[in-house]
C-alpha cells in the first residue's frame, strides 16, 4: 500500500491536469466561435459579385405544348425561375455566408438558395414524369441538367440510372456515379445508383 499510494496520487494529479487542459481547449473553441458569430453578425453588406449563380438555359431544355398538367406545372416553374437569381450554397453555414457577403445580405442570399432548392426539385419531378411517359430522351436532357447543377436528390439519380439501363449503357451509369463525388451526400447517391443496377434483371449490363 505505501508503494501504491504515491502512484495513485500522481495518476490523480495527471488526470486532473488533462481534464483542465480539455476544459480550457473547449472554452477557447467556444470563445472563438462566439467571436466569429459576433463578427459575422455585424449589419454590413458586401458585394455579391462572387456568388456562384446559376443561369437556366431555356433553349436547351425540352419544353413542350399540350402536355399533362404535372409536366406543364414543372415547365412553368422553370420558366419563372429563369428570371430569378439562383445559387447553390449547399454545405455553407449561415455564419460563413455572413462573413463573406455581410449579414445585411443574408436574407437575400437565403432566397437565392431557396430558388436553387426549388430548381432541383422541379427538374427531378419534370424528368421523372417524362420518364413515366417513356419519353426517355427528354427525361435524360432534364435530369442531365439537374446533375450539372449538382442536385443531391436521390430521385434524379435513380431515374437517370433507369434510363441508362433502358439504353444498355453501363458506362453512363459509372460516369453518373463519378459525378456525385463533389456532392456532400455522394455515398448515399452512389448507393442509390448501384441499388437500381442490382435490382435490374437485364444481365446484358454486367
Amino acid at each position: 500500500m505505501p508503494v501504491l499510494l504515491p502512484c495513485i496520487i500522481i495518476f490523480v494529479i495527471i488526470l486532473k491536469y488533462k481534464l483542465r487542459m480539455v476544459e480550457h481547449q473547449e472554452q477557447a473553441t467556444e470563445d472563438n466561435l462566439r467571436q466569429l458569430e459576433q463578427r459575422a453578425s455585424l449589419p454590413v453588406k458586401k458585394s455579391l459579385h462572387s456568388l456562384p449563380k446559376i443561369e437556366i438555359p431555356l433553349s436547351d431544355l425540352p419544353f413542350q405544348e399540350n402536355v399533362v398538367s404535372e409536366i406543364k406545372s414543372c415547365q412553368d416553374t422553370i420558366k419563372e425561375l429563369s428570371s430569378q437569381t439562383i445559387c447553390n450554397l449547399t454545405g455553407i453555414s449561415n455564419t460563413n455566408l455572413k462573413l463573406k457577403y455581410g449579414a445585411g445580405n443574408l436574407d437575400e442570399i437565403l432566397e437565392y438558395e431557396q430558388n436553387y432548392l426549388l430548381l432541383i426539385k422541379t427538374l427531378s419531378e419534370w424528368g421523372t414524369r417524362l420518364y413515366e411517359q417513356h419519353n426517355y430522351k427528354d427525361a435524360e436532357a432534364v435530369l442531365d441538367y439537374a446533375v450539372f447543377c449538382q442536385s443531391d436528390l436521390r430521385q434524379t439519380y435513380i431515374t437517370l440510372t433507369k434510363i441508362y439501363i433502358e439504353q444498355n449503357n453501363l458506362d453512363k451509369v459509372h460516369n453518373l456515379a463519378k459525378k456525385t463525388e463533389n456532392i456532400p451526400s455522394t455515398l448515399d447517391l452512389k448507393k442509390s445508383i448501384y441499388n437500381v443496377l442490382n435490382e435490374s434483371n437485364d444481365e446484358t449490363l454486367f
